[in-house]
Protein backbone atom coordinates (compact mmCIF):
# COMPACT_ATOMS: atom_id res chain seq x y z
CA UNK A 1 0.00 0.00 0.00
CA UNK A 2 1.27 3.40 -0.83
CA UNK A 3 1.08 6.74 1.34
CA UNK A 4 -1.65 9.45 -0.08
CA UNK A 5 -0.10 13.19 0.22
CA UNK A 6 -3.17 13.53 2.69
CA UNK A 7 -2.09 10.96 4.92
CA UNK A 8 -4.39 8.51 4.41
CA UNK A 9 -3.74 5.53 2.86
CA UNK A 10 -4.96 3.97 -0.72
CA UNK A 11 -4.96 0.73 -1.93
CA UNK A 12 -5.49 1.30 -5.75
CA UNK A 13 -1.73 1.99 -6.21
CA UNK A 14 0.27 -1.12 -4.79
CA UNK A 15 4.54 -0.93 -3.89
CA UNK A 16 4.96 -4.17 -5.86
CA UNK A 17 3.62 -3.32 -9.62
CA UNK A 18 4.97 0.51 -10.28
CA UNK A 19 2.45 2.44 -12.34
CA UNK A 20 3.73 4.01 -15.82
CA UNK A 21 2.02 7.01 -16.50
CA UNK A 22 2.42 8.10 -20.36
CA UNK A 23 1.32 10.55 -21.62
CA UNK A 24 0.98 11.78 -25.75
CA UNK A 25 0.48 15.17 -26.63
CA UNK A 26 -0.60 15.67 -30.41
CA UNK A 27 0.04 18.69 -31.53
CA UNK A 28 0.47 19.97 -34.92
CA UNK A 29 4.12 21.53 -33.85
CA UNK A 30 6.59 19.47 -31.99
CA UNK A 31 8.04 21.18 -28.46
CA UNK A 32 11.14 20.54 -27.12
CA UNK A 33 11.23 18.29 -24.39
CA UNK A 34 11.20 21.20 -21.25
CA UNK A 35 8.33 22.90 -23.10
CA UNK A 36 6.48 19.42 -23.11
CA UNK A 37 6.76 18.52 -19.40
CA UNK A 38 6.18 21.99 -18.21
CA UNK A 39 3.09 22.21 -20.78
CA UNK A 40 1.79 18.96 -19.33
CA UNK A 41 2.27 19.57 -16.02
CA UNK A 42 -1.33 20.58 -14.57
CA UNK A 43 -2.04 16.92 -15.66
CA UNK A 44 0.67 15.31 -14.87
CA UNK A 45 -0.53 16.87 -10.92
CA UNK A 46 -4.25 16.10 -11.68
CA UNK A 47 -3.22 12.21 -12.11
CA UNK A 48 -0.88 12.25 -9.33
CA UNK A 49 -3.55 13.47 -7.38
CA UNK A 50 -6.32 10.93 -8.76
CA UNK A 51 -4.01 8.61 -7.87
CA UNK A 52 -3.13 9.91 -4.03
CA UNK A 53 0.12 10.53 -4.22
CA UNK A 54 2.86 13.29 -4.85
CA UNK A 55 3.84 13.58 -8.53
CA UNK A 56 7.49 13.87 -7.74
CA UNK A 57 6.33 10.20 -5.59
CA UNK A 58 9.26 7.58 -7.20
CA UNK A 59 6.91 4.71 -6.82
CA UNK A 60 5.12 6.09 -10.28
CA UNK A 61 7.55 6.44 -13.50
CA UNK A 62 6.57 8.94 -15.55
CA UNK A 63 6.64 8.42 -19.77
CA UNK A 64 6.01 11.84 -22.13
CA UNK A 65 5.44 11.24 -26.05
CA UNK A 66 4.24 13.49 -28.41
CA UNK A 67 3.07 13.21 -31.89
CA UNK A 68 3.00 15.81 -34.92
CA UNK A 69 -0.38 15.62 -36.26
CA UNK A 70 -1.54 17.87 -39.49
CA UNK A 71 -4.42 19.94 -38.62
CA UNK A 72 -5.92 21.32 -35.24
CA UNK A 73 -8.74 19.10 -35.81
CA UNK A 74 -6.41 16.37 -34.95
CA UNK A 75 -4.66 17.45 -31.37
CA UNK A 76 -5.35 16.06 -28.31
CA UNK A 77 -3.29 14.37 -25.38
CA UNK A 78 -4.02 10.87 -24.60
CA UNK A 79 -3.28 9.26 -20.89
CA UNK A 80 -2.56 5.50 -20.70
CA UNK A 81 -1.78 4.00 -17.11
CA UNK A 82 -0.23 0.55 -16.63
CA UNK A 83 1.11 -1.93 -14.32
Amino acid sequence: MVKRTDGRRRSSVPTSGRPVVSITSYRPGVLDDDNLRGGLKPLRDLIARHLGLDDADSCVEWRYYQVQVRTREEQGTAVMITR
